[in-house]
């Protein structure tokens, strides 16, 4: 083993064994950031010279706030432990706070400057807001402002997640409800007891072909669009399945509703799925388009694009319609083949 790695384990087994094992926990808390957890977006210095320092690897510095009033947090290679503790103010939205005295690893992590920072930084925090879905914690004396974000709940832990999709599934709410609905229905359809072995075994090779699809979704130019358009497709394909239990009532899609259009015989079918907003999946005979709600006065209305053509559908009930391009609209109506 290289001289170097036994030095790194070395200083990993002396900064957890003593600081981090020893750090002291706080009081059980009742204020409303007990029980969260959070990712580091970005530390606003006051001094102009330094300004805004963004966090590129947002999963990589990540704090959760016990009820039991101990943080734990994530800097880098290396974690921390220590007290919290918050005083709200009556706006419900500002108030003290205070972090540490942490116990900190002492891992040599390549690169990371944030978390040597953050953790020096957390004795000093004084006060926090809470703002847009974002916890601000300013250091005392016009020191600055760490800002964090709600870290999410997909149907993986986050601490494995090892794509760039992935990540980005943990930081964002709509993509993490898209993941544990996709994983509800993949559930359910391997339980099916009518499936014959063969289709299981089928059923599995292509979700995990669709997971290596995603992933690769690193390449896109856009790669939430590309993530979200996946997933949809996915939770698609997997309600077509035919699985003979019907969803709940808190589930989040609905589907697939045959387009049994007026002047065309095509192949169609649409799901619905809410998330923090409305979106709809059309597969139209083979391509499949990704559809974002859009305000309409009445009914619904999803547009989204193939290629480089814009397509809208506008429900009404079991009435639609669908636009594509310059053609004609087509007069359709949705027959259920929801499972």
């Amino acid at each position: 083993m290289p001289i170097w790695t036994v030095l790194i384990l070395s200083i990993m087994a002396l900064g957890s064994g003593t600081a981090a094992a020893e750090a002291p926990t706080g009081p059980p808390v009742t204020s409303p950031l007990a029980d969260t957890r959070w990712f580091l977006v970005d530390f606003q210095s006051m001094d102009d010279t330094q300004g805004r320092s963004e966090n590129p690897r947002p999963l990589a510095y990540t704090m959760a706030l016990g009820a039991d009033g101990r943080a734990t947090l994530k800097l880098d290679c290396n974690r921390a432990r220590g007290p919290w503790a918050a005083q709200p103010a009556g706006d419900g939205a500002t108030g003290n706070f205070t972090l540490g005295p942490l116990g900190v690893t002492r891992a040599l992590c390549p690169d990371d400057t944030l978390g040597p920072k953050l953790a020096r930084d957390a004795q000093f925090i004084r006060g926090y807001r809470l703002e847009d879905d974002r916890l601000h914690l300013s250091l005392m004396a016009d020191g600055g402002i760490y800002t964090w974000a709600p870290l999410q709940y997909p149907s993986f832990d986050c601490e494995r997640a090892d794509s760039a999709a992935t990540e980005l599934i943990c930081t964002d709410a709509t993509l993490a409800a898209l993941d544990r609905e996709l994983t509800r229905l993949y559930a359910r359809a391997l339980k099916t007891p009518a499936m014959p072995q063969p289709a299981r075994k089928t059923l599995i090779a292509t979700q995990r072909g669709w997971i290596k699809g995603r992933d690769d979704c690193w390449k896109a130019d856009d790669l939430r669009q590309c993530v979200l358009a996946s997933m949809l497709m996915r939770i698609h394909e997997l309600r077509t399945l035919g699985v003979p239990e019907r969803a709940g009532t808190d589930d989040i899609s609905t589907g697939p509703f045959l387009l049994d259009c007026d002047d065309a015989q095509i192949n169609a079918s649409v799901i619905f799925v809410t998330a923090s907003q409305p979106y709809a999946y059309l597969q139209w005979n083979t391509e499949g388009i990704a559809m974002t709600a859009t305000p309409v006065a009445s009914g619904s209305r999803y547009a989204g694009r193939f290629l480089d053509t814009p397509v809208s559908l506008w429900t009404k009930g079991r009435e639609a319609v669908v636009e594509h391009g310059n053609t004609p609209a087509r007069t359709c109506r949705l027959n259920s083949q929801e499972h």
